[in-house]
């Protein structure tokens, strides 16, 4: 039996209805893009979030607070006062905390909202900290924290009064194209071209995982995306992780079918099927050698 393809992903009524105080949390305006003090919505949020997708593109600018805690498919980032975190539509997330006190704005976007407003010939997804491989982190100093305020403010301002799409695409253009200079200094000082150390390795293995973990599941696939031998990226993913570059991939697979357990309606067989395993049988024993639970378990597990 062909598997039903639905991921399990959340559009903006979905993750309202699920992860916020309805009553509370401000909401309206259309599904294209939002902008949202973090202060003013924090407190109205189900914390911690379980697994979920989104259908957005999200810009994070965290001005001042506490630390906050982000996933992206199996690596988690700690984001402190004056960053800014890019997270690209479809990727999982889970487990996210943030403090109260945290402040700074949260943008969510579709891919082609610049485009549709004329302000950019280019989808979100082609600037770099969008991109699997890429660190979706960029740190400020104290003057570009400002600069980013002052922009962001304009954003919401824009959003909350006038709603003037084409002035937003156009600031939030603006936005990215400053971000994106920062970020290139970043990344060539962090790793001017090492790219084949194992911190860098890794974490481009990890990314390329999260994008293609459905359709290549062996570590010479990856091996050869990465320019280098299966044993030295296995190497290197267990020096950085503990764990064995397969053990990654199965983690990325696991991670997907408890998404596919919890908030889908396919039967085992079928999320096996969409998970490209041989069969149900040795799903069924992968997955509770990793959680300890069989898929049937856990889908009734609280």
């Amino acid at each position: 039996m062909e598997p039903r393809k639905e991921i399990p992903s959340y559009n903006h009524n979905e993750f309202h209805r699920r992860f916020t105080e309805s009553d509370k949390f401000p909401f309206g305006g259309d599904n294209t893009f939002r902008i949202y003090k973090i202060q003013d919505v924090i407190r109205h949020l189900k914390f911690p979030l379980p697994l979920h997708r989104s259908e957005y593109f999200e810009i994070l600018f965290v001005s001042a607070g506490a630390t906050s805690s982000r996933h992206c498919g199996l690596r988690e980032y700690t984001i402190r006062p004056q960053q800014l975190f890019f997270k690209s539509a479809g990727q999982i997330s889970s487990g996210d905390i943030y403090g109260t006190d945290i402040e700074g704005y949260f943008c969510l976007a579709e891919s082609d909202f610049l485009s549709a407003q004329g302000a950019a010939n280019s989808a979100l997804s082609s600037f770099p900290f969008f991109k699997y491989g890429h660190h979706p982190m960029v740190d400020l100093n104290r003057e570009e924290t400002i600069k980013f305020d002052g922009l962001f403010s304009a954003i919401h301002t824009i959003y909350h009064n006038s709603n003037n799409r084409q002035l937003l695409a156009a600031y939030l253009n603006v936005l990215l194209l400053e971000a994106g200079v920062l970020h290139q200094k970043q990344e060539n000082t962090v790793s001017p071209s090492n790219n084949s150390s194992p911190e860098q390795l890794s974490g481009k293995f990890l990314d390329l995982i999260s994008e293609h973990y459905l359709n290549k599941q062996q570590v010479n696939e990856y091996a050869d995306m990465l320019f280098v031998t299966p044993n030295y990226l296995n190497k290197a993913v267990r020096q950085i992780t503990g764990k064995t570059a397969l053990e990654q991939i199965h983690e990325m697979l696991i991670l997907e079918a408890k998404v596919l357990l919890k908030h889908g309606a396919m039967n085992i067989s079928e999320i096996a099927a969409y998970l490209n395993f041989e069969n149900a049988s040795y799903f069924t024993r992968l997955f509770k050698k990793r959680t300890g639970h069989t898929p049937l378990d856990y889908r009734k597990m609280e």
